[in-house]
């Protein structure tokens, strides 16, 4: 891999990929805090967190998961190159390691 190229990162997986992860972060520590805040609401937030963590697996599953599909295929196919999958791979980890931190702070 002769380098990390922002540019070659699809925009639209990209934004997907924020707001699930975004939906999943908080959907993990929402109840949490609110559980702090309000002591006996405790078991309807941590059971809502639920419903937070399926919309977005839903998310993941309908929009991110078929577009890496897609691009495994154009690999396999000689459509696309490795180097720009792995791109893709490697872009959108870090990046759902920094969404966690920017949820977390």
């Amino acid at each position: 891999m002769t380098g990390f190229k922002f540019r070659k990162l699809p925009v639209k997986i990209i934004i997907f990929n924020l707001d699930a992860v975004a939906l999943l972060t908080v959907g993990a520590l929402a109840p949490i805090y609110a559980g702090s805040i309000a002591p006996d609401l405790r078991a309807t937030c941590i059971t809502l967190s639920s419903i937070i963590n399926g919309i977005a697996k839903i998310l993941m599953s309908i929009f991110i998961g078929p577009q890496l599909s897609i691009m495994t295929d154009d690999v396999v196919e000689g459509k696309c190159t490795e180097e720009d999958f792995r791109t893709v791979v490697i872009g959108m980890f870090g990046q759902n390691v920094r969404n966690f931190c920017i949820c977390c702070c």
